[in-house]
């Protein structure tokens, strides 16, 4: 949450009491399905890979050692592995798939010869794109979470990878979403085992569902 009121306190527009609430409201109902989901999608990609699997534990054991408490905000910026995990999930498995836009001003597409102009509206397919070839290269339906190592990205397109939209309307709990995201996986990998076959058929509506729910299996851990 201080994540969150890091970035409402830090703008300049002064809010009142009610308007903070009503944002903080917006921000945390907003991102309940979209947690769950990102969730739901990593923990099968990590029981489908168990070698990423046991690269996020040992990061962990690295971290908290036998200690069975709760990520702390030190703890998150150390799990370094697990945020590539999430991302290159939330690449695969865009739950947001489609994003919506108005042109303000006239726009060239190069290579097309197409203008847009002012008050077009768009739909960005972020779930094709976060899977094209062109952009992610021939292994671009591969599950590999280096891909977001920093000597791999530094000439991808900033807005290439775009799970939480991108511009000034991009989604402003963001950095709240990946901490929320961390702590939960976190507590999750630190005490379960995880194993699942596939990812079963989904429907695309606003959000990115699965059709018959995931079949996953957990085994407390022992150790």
């Amino acid at each position: 949450m201080k994540a969150v009121l890091d970035l409402l306190f830090g703008r300049e527009i002064e809010f009142t009491d009610e308007q903070l609430r009503e944002h903080i409201d917006s921000i945390t109902i907003a991102g309940n399905d979209t947690t769950a989901l990102t969730i739901a999608y990593t923990l099968m990609l990590l029981g489908m890979n168990k070698d990423a699997q046991e690269k996020v534990i040992e990061e962990q054991r690295l971290i908290f050692g036998d200690s069975k408490r709760g990520a702390t905000k030190e703890d998150i910026p150390q799990m370094m592995y697990l945020e590539r995990v999430i991302k290159e999930s939330m690449r695969l498995y865009t739950v947001v798939p489609i994003i919506a836009r108005n042109v303000d001003k006239d726009v060239y597409l190069p290579g097309s010869g197409i203008t847009l102009p002012a008050g077009t509206g768009t739909v960005v397919g972020s779930f094709a794109m976060h899977r094209s070839p062109a952009v992610w290269g021939p292994d671009a339906e591969k599950f590999d979470p280096d891909r977001f190592l920093p000597e791999r990205s530094v000439d991808r397109h900033r807005a290439a990878f775009v799970p939480f939209s991108f511009g000034p309307r991009n989604c402003i709990g963001r950095n709240y979403g990946m901490l929320i995201l961390k702590s939960i996986m976190s507590r999750i990998i630190r005490s379960y085992k995880i194993d699942a076959d596939e990812v079963g058929p989904l429907k695309m509506e606003l959000l990115l569902f699965p059709i018959r729910g995931h079949q996953i299996r957990i085994t407390r851990r022992d150790d």
